[in-house]
């Protein structure tokens, strides 16, 4: 269930399940449409209730989930595998099942969501080794998802069914401190092992049973050992791998003296059988090593070309790694810009080979309702209009902004609470307020205070948050008219007005935010304050603290905080119920920045009362590092489309001068490179083979001929403003004045080959996009350059748009046989004349006077033309059926593989132009176009 229903009363949850099952029933068995079948489950269960809009609310919510069971990418030689599809036929999985059970009774999970989740592993089981053959064998992958999107049930859903599926030994890593440790152990503890583990004893029938535990007993199915359990100290000991057989599962963090210890243990088993020089463990033991937030830590941050050995985590996970003779790494992240830039080909005797995902890269599914960077921040104007969330507040004040950071002597400026945080804590009085009368009243209620990482300044901000908060409560327990007034004008001018924005611009997350009136609000923060176990309690969170934001402590009571930290709030850490973030610490990388939101998520019921409270500076930060990874998540998509792998698909992250990607010592790799093509010629040089690419690229061509066919040319003989290269006799096709949209819409269809990184289709895309916005290339002249078409029957011959094209013969020698696996190197397809062939005859005479004049290398004259007669406003496409390519690699409909070339003017300094960062292959890619 998408919605929280545990604070009804029983017998209503019954009946609002009931409503929800018949509703759903009524849309996929009996094809009703949502809107139907809404209608006429209320009319059934009105008498039910006092207020049908509140079960209309939820059937909606419910049944109108979007499926997205993500993409895979994988290598050729895995790609097909489907051992798992095959196991699971006759096999039980009774803990998968278990655990599906358990995300069907638990709020925030539709059926859709849970679907999306089990087609999406199974992917990834497919693409592990498998356990059951017992033979030497290694993947390496990698699974992607968004920030607080359910990465940690994707994995919790795979540990379920990698071990149904006969994996021995499953070890988790997690981040770097004991808090992010514990807080993954007890989620395996509810989510897999269904029994709380603790220090007293590792009997797992000694324990009490939690989580899905309660779903189905371990006596029913068998339990799974723990060698680590939930408290702080819980993480592996000295004596345990070595004590006890598999299978087990160990939850540890990346710590140097922790792995290094593991690996010992291992190493000394009774079960290690010698191999080599070495002692390891055998594919008796198949092991699924899951490396969370694989971006922390894990990458190699040492030189691999002037450093004999790697960092010491990366070393010891590789060593971890290379113990196991059968064994699957998958590493998870949200921020996956550091891994791809790990070099592919490092390999050596003793660390192994680096954890670059070779075998398959995951993007994890996207659930409909979740509220990511785009949601709140947008793309910026500069790359893409989206209509983000009304839910940022600025940062404005001089106070604001120095807070917590150096002054002008050295020392942290902490005079007083600057507004901008006044007006914050007020803001989460209201949210929690808010959410009590909406009836979410023991939910948990979180308020994000992160401002400087520094222990002892997170201590001040503590105390001078407890002063004022001592203050705010005697004023509203003695009905303050002035702070009533205060938090009224907050409420009407803001909160208000937020509300119906997100009912009329983002109904689909605003599902049950009603609005409440400021009266009632205001009686439930006299309540809050009135009730001691409602007050807000202030926690820090760092290692010098006692405080821990253990929310299931609080499960079933009221329980509002304000969380201040740094570090340990910045990867990972969930904060339950976050509705206010207050945030004004300054990050240099994309990567940390985006870990320390803690803010993205699902928000069902309150996200209109959130608020991220923030600078300008950070917001614009925000805005790129969002269009960097749907820059990176469409890159992804094409990689699925074009059937590539990792290993040959160039890779780059959109840069910014004002932020890093990451860590400069995890990115060792890479190079800087910019999509300009002023006074350029792009044309397709590789051309991928695959069947469904070419048809593909056939259709794109087809639908921007099919769309322009009023703008054709007709050839006169007298008009001398015609193209040059316009006749009856030629077999080339002109269309002129043609708008630039038509050709944005073709690039963003047409699919380049995943080898070519500066002929991309996509960059032009965005280049022309960009022209745009200052006048350049608006208007366009379109050529279909065939032959002319002597023989209909002729192999070389065929139709697009109800035109028939003879191929071009250029590059003969280049036949399949020449071609590399799944792609065919062309060779050069613009030939002779044809790009000015859009010249008209003053154009073309003033061309070859540039040319007499001037003594230069050919591509020199032809840029040095490009840039003194072509207009900032025109650009040029010409479009090639490729006429040997076309006898071998027609599609089953008889297809032809179509090329283009691109003709650009000169942009006159225009523009703010995309930079990337190109990983190895994107690289070599780029070195190979020349």
């Amino acid at each position: 269930m998408i919605n929280d229903l545990t604070y009804l009363p029983e017998e209503q949850e019954h009946l609002v399940l009931s409503a929800v099952k018949k509703c759903k029933r009524f849309v996929d068995e009996e094809n009703m449409s949502v809107s139907d079948a809404v209608k006429k489950v209320c009319s059934i269960y009105e008498s039910f209730f006092d207020e049908i809009s509140f079960l209309e609310n939820i059937l909606y919510t419910e049944v109108t989930q979007v499926g997205n069971s993500g993409k895979v990418i994988a290598s050729k030689n895995i790609r097909d595998k489907d051992w798992w599809d095959n196991y699971k036929k006759g096999a039980k999985l009774s803990y998968w099942r278990r655990y599906k059970n358990y995300l069907e009774l638990k709020p925030g999970w539709s059926d859709t969501s849970i679907t999306d989740l089990d087609s999406s592993i199974d992917k990834v089981m497919n693409l592990l080794v498998n356990p059951n053959k017992k033979q030497i064998d290694d993947r390496i992958g990698l699974v992607y998802g968004d920030v607080q999107a359910g990465k940690t049930a994707h994995y919790m859903g795979l540990i379920n069914k990698a071990y149904s599926a006969g994996y021995k030994i499953i070890i988790v890593l997690t981040g770097m401190h004991n808090s992010l440790r514990s807080q993954t152990q007890t989620r395996i503890d509810e989510e897999v092992l269904g029994y709380e583990t603790s220090n007293n004893s590792f009997d797992m029938q000694k324990q009490n049973s939690v989580g899905v535990g309660l779903v189905k007993s371990n006596l029913e199915i068998g339990g799974l050992q723990s060698l680590t359990n939930r408290d702080e100290n819980g993480d592996i000991s000295s004596r345990a791998t070595g004590s006890y057989f598999p299978p087990y599962i160990i939850v540890t963090k990346k710590n140097a003296k922790v792995l290094g210890t593991i690996i010992d243990n291992f190493s000394k088993s009774p079960f290690a059988i010698p191999y080599e020089d070495k002692k390891v463990i055998s594919p008796e033991y198949p092991a699924l090593i899951i490396d969370d937030e694989a971006d922390q830590a894990s990458i190699n941050t040492k030189d691999p070309i002037n450093s004999e050995d790697p960092s010491a985590i990366n070393g010891l996970i590789r060593k971890l790694l290379n113990i196991f003779q059968c064994r699957s790494y998958v590493g998870y992240t949200a921020t996956p810009f550091a891994n791809i830039f790990i070099p592919k080909e490092t390999n050596d005797k003793e660390f192994g080979e680096d954890l670059f995902p070779r075998d398959f890269i995951v993007k994890a599914p996207r659930p409909s309702l979740y509220i990511g960077a785009k949601e709140f921040f947008g793309f910026g104007d500069e790359y893409i209009a989206y209509n983000h969330m009304p839910l940022l507040r600025a940062i404005t004040s001089e106070e604001g902004m120095s807070y917590g950071h150096k002054n002008k002597d050295g020392g942290m400026f902490y005079d007083e609470l600057p507004k901008e945080l006044l007006e914050s804590i007020m803001a989460f009085y209201i949210a929690v307020a808010v959410r009590n009368q909406r009836g979410q009243i023991n939910k948990p209620n979180t308020m994000l205070i992160h401002v400087v990482r520094f222990v002892d300044q997170q201590k001040i901000i503590q105390n001078q948050i407890k002063e004022h908060l001592d203050y705010l409560n005697s004023q509203i327990i003695n009905n303050d008219r002035q702070i009533k007034r205060e938090f009224k004008n907050l409420y009407e001018t803001d909160f208000k007005n937020t509300n119906q924005k997100m009912h009329s611009d983002h109904e689909a997350y605003s599902k049950g935010c009603t609005f409440i009136e400021f009266d009632n609000v205001w009686s439930e923060i006299k309540n809050i304050i009135a009730k001691p176990e409602h007050r807000i309690k202030i926690f820090c969170i760092n290692g010098k603290s006692d405080d821990a934001l253990v929310y299931k402590k609080y499960e079933g009571k009221p329980f509002n905080v304000i969380a201040i930290g740094g570090d340990k709030l910045s990867r990972g850490l969930t904060l339950e119920g976050l509705s206010i973030s207050y945030f004004s610490r300054v990050s240099s990388t994309m990567d940390t920045l985006m870990q320390m939101g803690r803010w993205f998520g699902y928000r069902n019921g309150y996200i209109d009362v959130c608020r991220i409270y923030s600078t300008e500076e950070l917001f614009e930060k925000f805005r790129h590092i969002s269009y960097s990874v749907a820059n990176l998540s469409q890159q992804f998509e094409d990689m699925d489309v074009l059937q590539s792998d990792p290993e040959n698909f160039g890779l780059k992250v959109a840069t910014n001068p004002d932020i890093l990607i990451s860590a400069r010592n995890k990115l060792r790799t890479g190079k800087e490179y910019r999509s300009d093509f002023s006074c350029k010629l792009v044309q397709t040089r590789i051309l991928d083979t695959n069947p469904e690419i070419i048809e593909n690229n056939y259709k794109a061509v087809e639908k921007l001929l099919v769309s322009i066919k009023n703008y054709k040319l007709c050839y006169d003989q007298s008009n001398e403003n015609l193209p040059i290269g316009l006749n009856d006799k030629n077999g080339k096709h002109f269309y002129g004045g043609v708008s630039s949209s038509y050709i944005i819409d073709f690039f963003e269809n047409y699919h380049t080959s995943k080898h070519a990184t500066r002929a991309s289709s996509r960059h032009i895309a965005e280049y022309i996009k960009e022209m745009n916005k200052y006048g350049g290339l608006i208007e366009w002249t379109v050529c279909l350059n065939g032959l002319v078409v002597k023989d209909k029957n002729n192999e070389y011959v065929s139709k697009i748009a109800n035109i028939t094209v003879q191929g071009i013969e250029r590059n003969t020698n280049k036949n399949l046989s020449n071609c590399d696996k799944d792609y065919c190197d062309l060779g050069a397809i613009v030939s002779g004349d044809d790009a000015e062939l859009d010249f008209d005859k003053s154009k073309l005479d003033l061309a070859v006077k540039i040319r007499n004049e001037l003594e230069k290398d050919k591509q020199i004259l032809a840029r040095i033309v490009r840039k003194e007669l072509r207009d900032f406003s025109h650009g040029y496409l010409i479009l090639y059926p490729i006429g040997w390519a076309q006898s071998n690699l027609k599609t089953n409909n008889g297809i032809a593989p179509y090329g283009f070339a691109t003709v650009f003017p000169d942009r006159l300094g225009k523009g703010q132009l995309q930079s990337y960062r190109l990983n190895e292959v994107a690289m070599e890619e780029l070195d190979d176009e020349g």
